[in-house]
């Protein structure tokens, strides 16, 4: 995900968050004055409470996926950490280690 696209989500979370606020406060006053809110209010405040949510989800799959580390494609044997992790590539040190726990 490139940083247009973060920029764009940041900005859609912190307007839905606004707009939030406002209908919120609407809800609010009319509780108050009337003992209950318009239904049409609540709708209109649960979709942008949703796009809320999106908007963190979406936030979350980006800062997932920029904490991955980049995979290497050179998968050559001749790497020191492939050959001690693998058994057939260095015999020795593991039946080293293997006499070890005998």
């Amino acid at each position: 995900m490139s940083l247009t696209d973060i920029a764009y989500h940041i900005n859609e979370l912190v307007s839905s968050w606004e707009q939030f606020k406002i209908i919120n406060d609407r809800r609010l006053k009319e509780i108050e004055s009337k003992g209950r809110a318009n239904s049409a209010k609540i709708e209109h405040l649960y979709k942008v409470n949703s796009d809320i949510d999106n908007c963190k989800d979406h936030l979350d799959l980006s800062e997932t996926a920029i904490q991955r580390q980049e995979v290497g494609t050179d998968f050559s044997t001749s790497n020191k950490y492939f050959s001690d992790y693998n058994p057939q590539g260095n015999g020795k040190r593991f039946i080293a280690q293997d006499s070890k726990w005998r």
